[in-house]
């Protein structure tokens, strides 16, 4: 399933609407130790070293990675995984740094779940016994999260939204929703989409915004906070 999805991934960058030339960024402004308002913690040295870092956790969280920083037109993104020459295992991430805020965002694989055309329609994600679906229509906007309940031995709805969003930047392929559920709830994603794959990238601030900081946890503080 791993490999599918990041087959995916590869097929959605070389379609999307930018250009087709990936581009390897030295020099990355991305280079730093970024915290978010959970204290989750980034951070990327000059040699290619990525620290992904949680010790307020449960448990608490501390690996280490290679990464480097590639291009797609004016869409930058982190590649990273224990070994950048095994594809299968590596990770993408969504990256945008301005001065001392960095956005850093995970993308899911959508699969067309109807005969719509276009952003238009429902499109779903599976992951093992758990399923997101995302139905897009002209004014409005639904978000469902279903999973397997063994008790009744049938799917049952564990989460959902509805409400309403505005595009922002949208080209034929690509573009920011800012949503508004009616519970009052606010969110911003990014879908990229090639053919009937949607590649959707969560940007809710209160996850995805990251601010410089001048400390990192260290291994040994990782270590205490496991005690």
């Amino acid at each position: 399933m791993k490999k599918i999805v990041v087959l995916i991934f590869l097929i959605i960058l070389l379609y999307m609407n930018v250009s087709a030339e990936i581009e390897k960024i030295e020099n990355s402004t991305v280079v730093g130790s970024w915290i978010n308002n959970h204290n989750f913690y980034y951070s990327f040295d000059e040699q290619g070293i990525m620290k992904i870092i949680n010790i307020d956790s449960d448990p608490a969280y501390f690996n280490t990675y290679r990464y480097e920083v590639i291009m797609m037109g004016t869409k930058e993104f982190i590649r990273y995984g224990k070994d950048l020459s095994d594809s299968a295992s590596v990770e993408y991430m969504l990256v945008d740094v301005i001065d001392s805020t960095a956005v850093f965002a995970y993308g899911k694989a959508f699969i067309r779940a109807d005969e719509s055309k276009g952003i238009l329609g429902s499109w779903k994600h599976v992951d093992e016994l758990t399923s997101i679906n995302w139905i897009i229509e002209k004014d409005a906007i639904v978000y469902r999260q279903t999973a397997f309940d063994f008790t009744i031995r049938e799917l049952k709805t564990i989460e959902e939204h509805h409400g309403t969003y505005k595009l922002g930047n949208w080209t034929k392929d690509a573009g920011f929703f800012y949503i508004s559920f009616d519970d009052s709830k606010k969110t911003v994603i990014l879908p990229i989409i090639y053919q009937d794959i949607m590649y959707i990238f969560d940007l809710n601030p209160s996850w995805s915004r990251f601010y410089l900081s001048e400390n990192t946890p260290t291994f040994k503080e990782y270590k205490e906070a496991l005690k």
